[in-house]
């Protein structure tokens, strides 16, 4: 039986790219603490905090090659930009588990 959609890790697309590995393995290590970052801000509505937060890390996403949390991270700016708390709480829900997806990839990578 194949996994859901949702429980599959996530790899990125320079996965096999040792020139990125030190990077993707830097970015995959801090992204828990990333999200964290981004959850708090939006607990306390800390709208452009969280905006500015969402898109750094769309932008360290697409350097390494996780493009589905960049453009996920991107939808949470966008929302917070916006001025739509409930909009980019819905689009930190949708990237905390793209995250979770993509962590599950790096630690099957480690062993």
């Amino acid at each position: 039986m194949p996994e859901p959609e949702g429980q599959r890790p996530l790899y990125s697309s320079f996965a096999d790219d040792p020139e990125v590995s030190d990077a993707l393995d830097g970015f995959l290590l801090a992204l828990a603490g990333r999200i964290d970052d981004l959850q708090d801000a939006y607990a306390r509505g800390e709208i452009d905090e969280l905006g500015a937060m969402a898109g750094v890390l769309a932008r360290d996403s697409e350097r390494v090659g996780h493009d589905a949390l960049a453009t996920a991270a991107l939808r949470v700016r966008n929302a917070a930009d916006r001025g739509k708390l409930e909009e980019a709480h819905g689009e930190l829900v949708e990237l905390t588990g793209l995250a979770l997806r993509a962590r599950l990839a790096h630690r099957g990578a480690l062993g």
